[in-house]
Parts: structure tokens; sequence; C-alpha cells
């Protein structure tokens, strides 16, 4: 099966949102072959209107997170260590290399 051209999409698009609107739920019937070729002579690539706006799908929506707690974590890790590291270097300064236990 050939690909789509870009201006069957728009009839096949077109046909969709006009089904829409015909069904009283607004879901879309499937067409049986009457009305597949009534919609189709219906609908023709020349009698589109460059002023007919499709409408566009729905945008997705993106969420803002703030990752400030991770700066201020990193922070504290960064003290704690550096704590950590002075402390070992005195003790080992101090004690001259002499064993505790």
């Amino acid at each position: 099966m050939p690909k789509k051209t870009r201006e069957e999409k728009i009839l096949a698009r077109l046909r969709r949102l006009e089904q829409a609107k015909q069904s009283p739920e607004g879901v879309a019937p499937m067409p049986n072959s009457t009305t597949a070729e009534a919609t189709s002579s219906a609908y023709n690539i020349k009698n589109l209107h460059k002023t007919e706006k499709i409408p566009e799908p729905a945008k997705v929506r993106t969420e803002v997170v703030d990752y400030s707690y991770v700066k201020t974590d990193l922070r504290k890790t960064a003290v704690l260590t550096a704590a950590a590291l002075v402390i070992e270097i005195g003790l080992s300064l101090f004690l001259g290399g002499k064993s505790i236990f």
C-alpha cells in the first residue's frame, strides 16, 4: 500500500472532523461503502480554501520542576566531606602516625 499524500491526509482529517460533528456522542460511526463514496465525493482538495484552518492537536503540558533542593543537598555533602577530611588530617598530624588502639 503506497503512502498517503499530504492532500489525502488533510481530506481524511476533514472527514473525521465532520463525522465527529454529525455523531450525537462525539464518536464517529464506522463508514460503510455508501457513506464513504458520498463523503469522498463531497471533499476535494481543490474545494479547500486557504482561509480554512485545520484545528491543531492539543499541546502537551510540561511542568517546571524546582531543583533548588539538589543544590542545598550538594552543598551540605561538600561541607560534611570537607569537615571529615580536616578531622582526619588533623588527627594524623597530631598523633604523628601513632595508633590509637
